[in-house]
């Protein structure tokens, strides 16, 4: 989705909180999959949303899916999800790429915000 196309879908509660579950999912099983090795990291996925999207929608879908959120402006309006990305290394960095992977690949706008520790 670009940032054109962003400001043009509205996002359901429900809709987002199965894309947070599958996300999640996603997240523990790459990362489960994945060795540890690397450099240690703090990688998270972003999602991005559209202009004029409530707050309480963004929180209503995090609750459902059981996934803990932290607003950002860092990259415009987003939010930062801890998910079961496990690992510190590269198994994270697998978890949160399969995560972003996941969201895009139902209609959201994700990135990941790498950073080594």
């Amino acid at each position: 989705m670009t940032t054109d196309t962003m400001t043009a879908k509205r996002i359901d509660a429900r809709e987002l909180a199965d894309a947070l579950k599958a996300a999640n999912l996603a997240a523990k099983v790459a990362s489960d999959e994945s060795d540890d090795g690397g450099t240690c990291n703090m990688d998270s996925v972003v999602l991005r949303v559209p202009k004029g999207t409530r707050r309480s929608t963004i929180q209503a879908a995090a609750q459902l899916a059981g996934v803990p959120i932290t607003e950002t402006e860092w990259f415009g309006r987003g939010y930062f999800l801890a998910l079961d990305a496990r690992g510190q290394g590269n198994a994270r960095t697998a978890g949160v790429q399969a995560a972003r992977s996941a969201l895009n690949a139902r209609g959201f706008s994700a990135t990941i915000y790498y950073q080594m520790d």
